[in-house]
């Protein structure tokens, strides 16, 4: 599909260009200038987009004009409502707030392009698997493939399909690879034989070893569902349970916080499944410590922690020099619909789990809260009261985990009392120093 973009701002340009490129197929030629609108615009061109304003003109006007003098029939789609012909028949009229979803199925609406056809298109020829999925299957379903650099897209086959995998897997592991691949048609049969395995694991009793490094497949393969469809079913909602069960037996089971992360450690646990558990560790303690904690408390947390950053994990995965959230805002690699995702991670995790049979009561609104912000959109600077209380909690155990772990990186030591200490100075309202009390008799 040949497109025309008339527009004057820079950030939009690059925003529409990649999205129709995705989900469209479409070739975008871009547009500044009068000038260069009329060389662009011929009979080949299948669709018109025009910015309302341009160079502060009424620029939809001057492309129906444009049209109309050289009697071309192309449909125009028309972004914000500052020209005069917004809304008017034959003009199909968007919000001009960067909606990138609504531009997508509106031009996807326009030219007959299914949502099937466009999950089709986004999908590479290699279709990446995080490498932890296959860490139950013994006979691989298709042919697996290694990539050999990560800036180049080529691939080697290390197994064929009907072949052992397991030895290849352990062996890959332990060389820190992170993500196999496998061709794009046979994503739903992995995935499918990923949770059938995972279901049957989950089911035996394990050692709190094992059970770590099997609730990081479910949490693998969770993620890998969600950025294929954010709504849960029922094979995801069936893992889950059964991973939060996990996981909260292997917290119970563990005397001190260090023993816990070397567990994770040598189980080659990716960061934001360690930082998930660890944060899980944490909660835990503060909830046990604090007057009006319960069961029902801790239940709920765990639950709420093992969802909480799960839109994310697509995000790591693509940019693994990343660990902490911080690290993915301020940064200039992410494009712009990725630190979208980063900024509303909270609220899109929230809105997931509301389709869940038997949710925690009141786990949508923790999840929502978890960075401190009511509408689950960004990252409180000053941290309120007006959230829920196991929210705070939440948001301390992270800070503790976060100054514990960076420690860990810088190669310093830092103690139990110091990491508190910390604490203290960044939240400073009452009911947040309730909670980091409890930490004073936490076996680091």
């Amino acid at each position: 599909m040949k497109v025309v973009l008339y527009s004057d701002n820079e950030v939009i340009n690059d925003l529409y260009t990649i999205n129709l490129q995705i989900f469209v197929e479409a070739e975008v030629t871009v547009v500044s200038t009068s000038e260069s609108l009329k060389q662009a615009l011929t009979p080949e061109v299948q669709l018109m987009i025009t910015l309302s304003q341009v160079s502060e003109q009424d620029a939809g006007l001057e492309v129906q004009a444009l049209m109309k003098d050289s009697n071309l029939q192309t449909p125009l789609l028309l972004i914000g409502e500052k020209s005069s012909i917004a809304h008017t028949r034959g003009v199909e009229t968007l919000p001009g707030n960067l909606n990138l979803q609504l531009l997508v199925r509106t031009i996807a609406k326009m030219f007959n392009i299914t949502a099937k056809d466009m999950a089709f298109k986004e999908l590479p020829e290699f279709y990446p698997i995080p490498i932890k999925i296959f860490s139950n299957i013994d006979k691989a379903p298709c042919d697996v493939y290694l990539k050999m650099a990560r800036t180049k897209e080529e691939y080697a086959k290390i197994v064929d399909a009907g072949r052992s995998l397991s030895v290849k897997v352990k062996m890959y592991l332990q060389r820190g690879v992170e993500t196999l691949y496998i061709p794009k048609d046979q994503r739903a049969v992995v995935a499918n034989l990923a949770s059938q395995r995972l279901n049957e694991k989950l089911q035996e009793k394990m050692t709190s070893d094992t059970a770590i490094d099997v609730v990081e497949q479910g949490f693998e393969l969770i993620a890998e569902e969600l950025s294929q469809n954010p709504k849960a079913n029922e094979e995801m909602v069936k893992i889950s349970k059964s991973c939060v069960s996990a996981v909260s037996s292997v917290i119970n089971s563990v005397p001190k916080m260090k023993s816990l992360l070397q567990s994770l450690l040598e189980n080659k646990s990716r960061f934001i499944y360690l930082h998930s558990v660890m944060t899980t560790y944490i909660s835990n303690h503060i909830i046990k410590n604090i007057s009006w904690g319960s069961d029902e408390h801790a239940e709920k947390v765990a639950f709420v922690l093992f969802f909480h950053d799960m839109f994310l994990i697509p995000i790591y995965n693509k940019y693994p020099e990343f660990k902490y959230e911080e690290d993915l805002i301020f940064n200039q690699v992410l494009n712009d619909k990725e630190k979208e995702i980063v900024l509303a991670h909270a609220r899109m995790a929230s809105e997931m789990i509301r389709d869940f049979p038997r949710m925690p009561m009141g786990a949508d609104a923790i999840l929502q809260q978890h960075h401190g912000m009511n509408g689950g959109v960004g990252f409180a600077l000053e941290y309120q009261d007006d959230i829920s209380p196991l929210a705070k909690v939440i948001i301390v155990a992270e800070e503790f985990v976060n100054i514990a772990l960076k420690s860990k990186d810088e190669g310093t030591s830092i103690s139990k009392d110091q990491v508190v200490t910390q604490l203290r100075t960044k939240f400073t309202r009452h009911t947040y120093k309730k909670i980091i009390d409890t930490l004073d008799n936490l076996q680091f």
